[in-house]
């Protein structure tokens, strides 16, 4: 049903501190088949290579997983940190998240949610792309998006304003709008992100694993899910406990054998604008209504521990 947050460990609105992304997230960047591309079907290997050379120079706090891995066992020797305290200090990046679905350009929206966020003191934020394409601005969504360290992935719509595609689909961003920062960031943008956390493996995507054009909806039946080919190959790879997705702008919860999949929702004007937050100690997720005076708890629900397939 409902979704994201800032990164413990810094001041609100600030760079968050880095992340125990597993080596999956590197493989995902590749693309599920070894592709260089990213797995996003028109970027080619020199390009993906140029791209992030770009994302050093341009976003020097965008870092690889092992470089931010690196830098904070560095600063837990400098701080005298125990293994037991850094993994309290990672117990706390990832108690509470905020997850942040479809944006669509939502960019008063999305400061909004940023906002409250940040005052609940959530600790880490997520989004799972499709920053492009509505009516507001894709340029401040992106700044607003660096600026506060959430963690991000690219969308189908963000995929096709990189590649100049479908721009001729209701509200989407003009290719000449998007300035040379917002297209270094979106296209610096995996399709995945994988993360080893104390609460279990957790999926960030914006469809269901690298394909961005499937999705959950909470009124899909078991002969849908059963014939899902995306969630299929997900349930079948390399476990996860957690996927955070979107796509759909439904926002739910549901568990689908080993996999809870929890969906951000969207902030889309036209759509039920929803934004989340997980607390994984109480087991619950916090589903908000995105008003323009800000947020209204709509509903709370427990994360479920039922495999909805083993249901007759």
């Amino acid at each position: 049903m409902l979704g994201a947050a800032d990164e413990a460990g810094g001041r609100p609105g600030t760079d968050a501190p880095p992340l125990a992304e597993t080596p999956l997230a590197t493989e995902a960047r590749r693309g599920s088949a070894g592709d260089a591309t990213g797995g996003t079907g028109f970027r080619d290997a020199e390009h993906a290579a140029t791209k992030k050379r770009a994302e050093v120079k341009k976003f020097p706090r965008i870092r690889s997983a092992p470089y931010q891995s690196s830098c904070k066992n560095r600063l837990n020797l400098s701080l005298g940190l125990t293994n037991e305290e850094a993994a309290r200090d990672a117990m706390g990046a990832f108690a509470r998240l905020g997850l942040i679905g479809d944006v669509h350009a939502e960019d008063e929206a999305l400061e909004l949610v940023l906002d409250d966020f940040a005052r609940r003191g959530v600790g880490t934020v997520l989004c799972v792309g499709d920053i492009a394409d509505g009516p507001g601005d894709v340029n401040r969504c992106c700044a607003l998006l660096e600026e506060r360290g959430v963690v991000t992935v690219i969308g189908n719509h963000d995929r096709w304003l990189l590649a100049g595609e479908c721009r001729e689909l209701a509200a989407a961003t003009p290719s000449h709008k998007l300035d040379a920062r917002s297209r270094s960031f979106l296209d610096a943008l995996p399709s995945t992100r994988s993360f080893a956390t104390p609460y279990g493996s957790l999926l960030l995507c914006h469809g269901i694993g690298d394909d961005d054009m499937s999705g959950v909806k909470p009124d899909h039946l078991r002969h849908d899910l059963e014939r899902n080919d995306a969630l299929k190959r997900v349930l079948a790879g390399p476990r996860f406990d957690w996927m955070v997705n979107g796509h759909t702008h439904r926002a739910m919860v549901r568990r689908v054998r080993h996999l809870t999949i929890i969906n951000a929702g969207t902030l889309y004007r036209t759509d039920e604008r929803r934004a989340v937050v997980v607390d994984f100690p109480a087991r619950t997720a916090t589903f908000f209504e995105v008003l323009p005076t800000g947020l209204s708890e709509h509903e709370s629900v427990t994360l479920p521990d039922v495999d909805e397939w083993s249901r007759t």
